[in-house]
């Protein structure tokens, strides 16, 4: 159940991340998802909750001996969504490339860490 709520989160960021540059052209063809609905800033906020709220879930999980202790091994992806959460506050913009792709790739690591994590506890 830890791990489906993770992944959950984790994904639900990357796909709200790729909305933001994406808004516009969206909203001219009729679609309708959080940053359309809410605003970019609204959808940041969502954004950063997101990006953080897995680490805190992870430890609670690790700590509390729901999740075995080598699935802490994915906080050393933290520094990365400490900086995206950071960029994203001082942003007027939509996110560069670079931003998308480092959280593309600090997703798919968190996935692949959790994963070998519970692979090393069988």
């Amino acid at each position: 159940m830890w791990a489906t709520a993770l992944s959950l989160l984790w994904v639900s960021a990357l796909l709200l991340f790729n909305q933001l540059p994406d808004a516009d052209a969206d909203a001219r063809v009729g679609r309708r998802h959080l940053v359309i609905s809410h605003g970019p800033a609204t959808a940041v906020r969502w954004l950063q909750g997101l990006l953080l709220a897995p680490y805190v879930l992870l430890l609670l999980a690790v700590f509390g001996g729901s999740l075995p202790m080598p699935a802490g091994m994915v906080v050393v992806t933290l520094p990365a969504a400490l900086w995206l959460v950071s960029r994203l506050s001082q942003q007027s913009q939509p996110p560069t490339h670079g931003m998308l792709a480092i959280n593309v790739v600090t997703v798919l690591l968190n996935l692949l860490l959790l994963c070998a994590s519970l692979g090393l506890s069988l």
